[in-house]
């Protein structure tokens, strides 16, 4: 299955399907990932939510645009992850909260 991201009509439709197949995602929360964040910008400290719900912290940045390291502060699917750090990549991150 392709997944697309766009503005055209057909790209819409394809996010409604990618929305369908993750259940913890809502169409909305997808539909906003179209606009992707810069991660070279973000600073640490900055707090962003993520495609599956949780807020995270930025704790480390290396400034390449690829990824950045974030401690969860809250996450719904998982409690056991509040606290940790991971990696996030641009598609993870759904906006920024603060």
């Amino acid at each position: 299955m392709r997944y697309t991201v766009g503005t055209n009509k057909a790209s819409l439709i394809t996010l409604k399907i990618r929305a369908a197949l993750l259940p913890h995602c809502d169409y909305h929360r997808v539909h906003k990932m179209a606009k992707s964040i810069d991660l070279m910008t973000l600073a640490e400290g900055t707090k962003v939510s993520t495609t599956t719900g949780a807020t995270v912290e930025v704790v480390d940045n290396p400034k390449d645009g690829v990824w950045v390291i974030g401690k969860y502060l809250t996450c719904p699917l998982d409690r056991s992850l509040v606290g940790s750090e991971d990696v996030f990549f641009p598609q993870d991150l759904v906006e920024i909260l603060s």
